[in-house]
């Protein structure tokens, strides 16, 4: 029973591994924020998706990093000085499949072959970097890191 309770949950790990981003810090084998102050007040922030994260999603996420960033230093605001769109596209591996079914009839060979191709599609992980300049009063093109915050 325990053995069935554990393969079970190695499974169920397994499949949710495969599923959208999730607002984390970029690890070693896993996507998220990564972050740099680059001078007084200045910032880049950096967001990286998984195949399965919209480009919208990873964009809340890199500004949920931002406003967490003005904050963590003592600013209500924030404002977007550049913005770049770092996603990557690859092409998923092709395989082919093929399977043979070979039956006798009266000394005579037949064969069947079924082949399966698969693979060859454009899959995006969505990526945007950020730099932005902390601030204590709010601007024209501001945003308001409480109101973000707020959304999470």
């Amino acid at each position: 029973m325990k053995n069935i309770k554990k393969l079970t949950f190695l499974t169920l790990a397994l499949l949710l591994s495969g599923c959208a981003t999730e607002y984390q810090q970029k690890g070693l084998f896993s996507e998220g924020y990564s972050d740099m102050k680059l001078g007084d007040d200045i910032y880049l922030v950096e967001y990286q998706s998984n195949e399965y994260t919209s480009t919208s999603s990873n964009t809340k996420h890199a500004l949920r990093r931002a406003a967490e960033i003005s904050k963590m230093h003592g600013h209500r605001y924030f404002e977007v000085i550049s913005k770049t769109d770092n996603s990557k596209t690859h092409t998923s591996p092709i395989s082919i499949d093929t399977q043979t079914d070979a039956t006798s009839q009266l000394d005579e060979m037949s064969e069947k072959s079924n082949i399966s191709i698969s693979g060859g599609d454009t899959v995006v992980e969505p990526g945007i970097a950020l730099k932005i300049r902390l601030l204590k009063n709010k601007t024209n093109n501001s945003y308001d890191a409480d109101a973000i915050l707020g959304n999470f």
